[in-house]
């Protein structure tokens, strides 16, 4: 009986450190408007990945927080000291039916995590995800499918 509850605990440690646990989804009914921090960064897609033409990115922020279910300031850079050690991307989307979309996060190239949420029809549907800082040169990618809808790089010191 120790030995599962050890595993247990081990595996949301797990989820917990890999940011999974973080990462959230909600609906935007009643929350108002926000001033836009930054501008959508829209990434050059492969032909055979062509974006759904039923999903469009509202806006893409990287940030070191989310309040009232709204990104705090775009950062391009984080310190992995700063508070709680974490990196957001948020997206505001618009889409008219039911999809799914996924946050990938690169570590020096290579995927350190991905979060994969469902999205509702709604004309300003909102969802982030967030990851565990450490060193390094980073990339987040906001996909539906193959198709990168979004992406920003940044650097941990």
């Amino acid at each position: 009986m120790l030995r599962i509850f050890k595993m247990a605990l081990l595996y949301i440690c797990f989820l917990a450190l890999s940011g999974f646990a973080n990462a959230v989804t909600e609906t935007p009914q009643s929350a108002p408007e926000a001033v836009q921090p930054a501008a959508v960064e829209t990434a050059a897609v492969s032909p055979e990945a062509t974006i759904p033409p039923d999903i469009k990115v509202l806006e893409f922020v990287l940030t070191d927080k989310v309040e009232g279910r709204e990104p705090h300031a775009a950062v391009e850079t984080f310190n992995r000291e700063q508070e709680k050690g974490m990196a957001y991307a948020f997206a505001r989307l618009s889409t008219k039916k039911n999809t799914q979309v996924t946050f990938v996060w690169l570590r020096e190239g290579r995927e350190h995590m991905r979060f994969t949420t469902n999205v509702q029809p709604a004309k300003k549907w909102r969802t982030y995800s967030s990851v565990q800082l450490r060193p390094g040169n980073w990339q987040v990618q906001l996909k539906a499918g193959t198709a990168i809808l979004a992406e920003q790089t940044f650097v941990v010191q």
